[in-house]
């Protein structure tokens, strides 16, 4: 059998046009460009990475325009352009829009809009980069060097205020909710039963400590890959009365929508639901010693 398998292989390679061995397909590669937006989308996955990348962009931002503000005329010659009146005065126009989305990226909680305005205004400096590659005048390499330059902020602005823009559509849809309970015990013995609850309040799986003030404040989050992204704070204070500890949770998370949103409130999964029977289950350890379950 593997004779005949090899005779026939011999027979199909002698019958090629040009008398080649069959050559095994090579896998598809893709363009530098779209590895390198592949990995910028997948480091700015993370929200704690995406603030760091904007606040990044928004440093560079105020470094570049403060320098095409003062001198125009070394920035024209560093990206291989003529110093000319016209070329500077326009270098002190880019660094005015660069200093103003510095000043947004760094000021802004969500600045997915300033992402947007850089994104536009790298087109435009595409766009003058272009023209000043056409004139002899100007310095080729550099110019080209530039424009290089440029193409790769835009990938890095463009998938940055997609990334921002979901993040700030997420945002818009969360509800914040409280829930709150006065326990007949004092603050350190409330507060260590409370840091050892398994999961948080409002939490499904997992959940990462944000901030946290011994006594006072526990703040967390769900870990990525939650059914229903959630973050939220517990405060402790010493309720009137000497009536032992008041804890007052704070959530905020994502709610599903359609019937998955009722599913999850009759399963007593809805967060708000789960943080206020987690609550009123430790409020009955501590104060009684046992959960009890009504029947």
């Amino acid at each position: 059998m593997a004779t005949r398998l090899r005779n026939r292989d011999a027979v199909r390679d002698r019958a090629r046009p040009d008398g080649a061995a069959a050559q095994p397909a090579q896998p598809q590669q893709d363009s530098p460009a779209t590895v390198a937006v592949h990995r910028i989308a997948q480091a700015t996955g993370d929200q704690r990475t995406l603030g760091s990348v904007v606040r990044g962009l928004g440093a560079f931002s105020l470094s570049l325009g403060s320098a095409q503000l003062a001198v125009p005329g070394l920035v024209c010659r560093a990206i291989g352009v003529r110093p000319s009146g016209v070329a500077q005065t326009l270098q002190r126009a880019v660094g005015v829009r660069e200093i103003a989305a510095g000043a947004g990226l760094l000021t802004r909680p969500r600045p997915a809009a300033w992402l947007w305005a850089r994104v536009g205004g790298d087109a435009m400096d595409i766009a003058l980069l272009s023209v000043a590659l056409t004139d002899r005048r100007n310095d080729r390499g550099r110019v080209g060097g530039a424009l290089g330059a440029v193409a790769a902020i835009t990938a890095v602005d463009t998938v940055s205020a997609v990334r921002m823009s979901a993040v700030a559509a997420q945002s818009s849809r969360r509800l914040r909710r409280t829930a709150a309970i006065t326990i007949r015990k004092p603050v350190e013995e409330v507060y260590r039963a409370f840091r050892q609850v398994e999961p948080l309040p409002g939490v499904q799986r997992q959940a990462e400590i944000t901030d946290e003030v011994p006594g006072e404040l526990l703040c967390w989050r769900s870990v990525d890959g939650a059914p229903v992204p959630s973050q939220g704070c517990a405060r402790f204070h010493r309720a009137p009365g000497d009536r032992g500890t008041e804890i007052v949770v704070e959530l905020e998370y994502a709610p599903r929508g359609g019937p998955a949103a009722l599913l999850a409130k009759l399963a007593g999964e809805e967060p708000q639901q789960r943080a206020r029977d987690q609550l009123r289950c430790l409020k009955q350890v501590l104060e009684i010693g046992e959960v009890v379950r009504s029947r």
